[in-house]
């Protein structure tokens, strides 16, 4: 790098520019030394004026032919025109006469990486590190081409070494937070961080990725802890306030949670998931007034916010005005239809209104959407029910069973259906069913139904089942 730009050499460099580009109009020879040459090259490939920038290369090399410091600017010339492979075998050539020239390597690793070719950029970067000046930068390469193989084990590494360079960069720490997310590594997390603070007390970030950890972990409270610490650091911290409140929402300290979020907006805009969350809090409080006066608020600023559209209509479900709650459900699922827990709650509203029908469909549009649900397939059954259809209700709770099979809930109640509408033989194989597949819970499930368990039939196979039943 040259001297011009790398120590703020206050020599006028325009001069210098001026007598180059003198000497490429008048076509006579102007003598210029290597570093000089490097400063031309330099303010050339700043301007992004590569034409330029090769005709000062092509005169040094004239003059000072195998100098490494012009050979790499070469490449980088090369490289910025997509001469890919001229610009290796320049590299390559200046490596043979200077093998310790970590630059070279460095730029090496940037085509290779350029190329995708993320194996050859991490040797090439690997090669750079024993010279490099600024190893900090090099390991940080090195990780970014690992997230790139999608191997985040490594990538974390490299961040790592990085930051234990330059311990104050707060990008890398959060490319560190990163990679463990991505690992599923919060447990390892936490112990990092908390190493990593035992060194460096007052970092405001690594107090707040340490928060992150341990609420990924639902330890809320150690998170606050946490975020404390990181606001007490950095005042104006606003994720900082912002995740707090999202883990005392968890806690469900939910009026402490709302201060917390009112605080976030002295530091930042407050938008509409914000106001959400307060008027979530307010739901959860069962002050209804103040939880639909924020989702309209939050509305107002993103009226394609489908939770608020849901949200409104929960509470109007709540308080016993279906028509409303469903208007505003149908607006929340015009915006997103494939949200299961959208249809799982207009059914339920369907249900309390007596719209047996749309339940019905609601119900079965949430057993497509999300076949885990169990507690849709069950409603859904109990809906076929109370219209009459017992073959279908039936239908579905074994349908269910296909893609949860280990389900003693669902098998009990497929086990009182069946024995319920004199379909014995099936009744007798669900029964055994649900026995081998959780016994507490399948007779946990057939509490509510005294006659079952008395039928002298049902309570013979159990006891022979379970003989302390």
């Amino acid at each position: 790098m040259s001297r011009f730009f790398e120590d703020g050499n206050e020599r006028d460099v325009r001069d210098l520019i001026g007598r180059f580009e003198e000497m490429l109009r008048s076509n006579q020879a102007h003598f210029f030394d290597v570093d000089e040459f490097e400063d031309i090259i330099n303010f050339y490939l700043n301007k992004n004026n590569m034409a330029k920038a090769e005709k000062a290369i092509n005169q040094a090399i004239r003059i000072f032919p195998g100098n490494s410091i012009i050979l790499l600017k070469k490449a980088i010339v090369l490289m910025n025109r997509d001469h890919n492979e001229n610009a290796l075998k320049v590299l390559t050539e200046i490596i043979e006469m200077d093998p310790g020239n970590s630059e070279a390597y460095i730029i090496s690793g940037d085509i290779y990486s350029q190329q995708k070719q993320y194996e050859k950029a991490i040797h090439s970067y690997k090669l750079a590190l024993p010279d490099s000046d600024e190893p900090e930068n090099i390991h940080q390469n090195i990780a970014f081409e690992y997230e790139a193989l999608n191997d985040f084990t490594h990538a974390l590494f490299h961040f790592q070494k990085a930051l234990e360079l330059v311990p104050e960069d707060d990008n890398l720490m959060y490319e560190v937070a990163f990679c463990y997310e991505i690992l599923e590594a919060t447990d390892q997390a936490i112990v990092w961080f908390n190493s990593y603070l035992d060194k460096n007390p007052y970092s405001s970030s690594a107090w707040f990725n340490l928060g992150n950890m341990y609420a990924a972990n639902d330890d809320f409270s150690k998170a606050i802890e946490a975020y404390d610490y990181s606001i007490l650091i950095e005042e104006d911290f606003a994720s900082a306030y912002y995740n707090k409140a999202n883990a005392l929402m968890n806690l469900d300290r939910y009026e402490d949670a709302i201060a917390c979020y009112k605080e976030t907006m002295l530091y930042e805009e407050p938008d509409a998931l914000s106001i959400f969350y307060i008027g979530e809090c307010y739901q959860n409080l069962g002050i209804y007034e103040k939880a639909l006066k924020h989702y309209k608020k939050a509305l107002k600023m993103d009226e394609s916010f489908a939770d608020a559209w849901i949200a409104m209509g929960t509470i109007y479900d709540e308080l016993g005005d279906y028509l409303s709650a469903l208007e505003n459900m149908k607006k929340g699922i015009d915006l997103d239809d494939s949200n299961a827990e959208y249809w799982y709650y207009i059914a339920e509203t369907y249900r309390k209104e007596g719209m047996n029908d749309l339940a019905i469909e609601a119900y079965s549009k949430v057993t497509v959407l999300d076949i885990f649900n169990l507690d849709a397939w069950q409603d859904l059954s109990d809906m076929y029910l109370i219209t009459g259809n017992t073959e279908k209700s039936i239908k579905v709770l074994k349908e269910c069973l296909e893609s949860n099979f280990d389900s003693a809930e669902i098998i009990a109640q497929l086990f009182v259906a069946e024995y319920q509408n004199g379909y014995i033989c099936q009744a007798a194989d669900t029964l055994l069913r649900g026995l081998k597949t959780d016994a507490h819970i399948f007779i946990e499930n057939l509490t509510d139904f005294p006659e079952i368990l008395q039928d002298p039939v049902v309570a013979d196979i159990i006891k022979a089942y379970i003989p302390d039943n």
